[in-house]
């Protein structure tokens, strides 16, 4: 490091590791911090829609007019809290 560029550090001019500014820096880590917290909510959510899925297949193996009792697809994918089949039925 040049004595400059030890200037310019510590009299608070831009800081540049890797050739990125500390603005990059702060983007890139909070990019990966917002992929890290929506992972496990991508995941739950591809899982819940395979369950839904699972779900209403088993129910139309009952017959037709079981289906036809069991609400929206959409509304079933919502509620996450809900993991029992029986409470779906209107």
């Amino acid at each position: 490091m040049t004595e400059g560029q030890q200037a310019q550090l510590f009299t608070g001019g831009p800081v540049v590791i890797f050739g990125l500014t500390g603005l990059a820096i702060a983007g890139l880590i909070g990019a990966v911090i917002g992929l890290a917290c929506a992972a496990p909510w991508l995941f739950l959510v591809l899982y819940r829609n395979h369950w839904v899925f699972k779900a209403r297949m088993a129910v139309l193996d009952q017959g037709l007019d079981e289906y036809h009792k069991l609400e929206p697809y959409d509304t079933m994918l919502m509620r996450l809290w809900c993991w029992n089949i029986e409470e779906f039925k209107t």
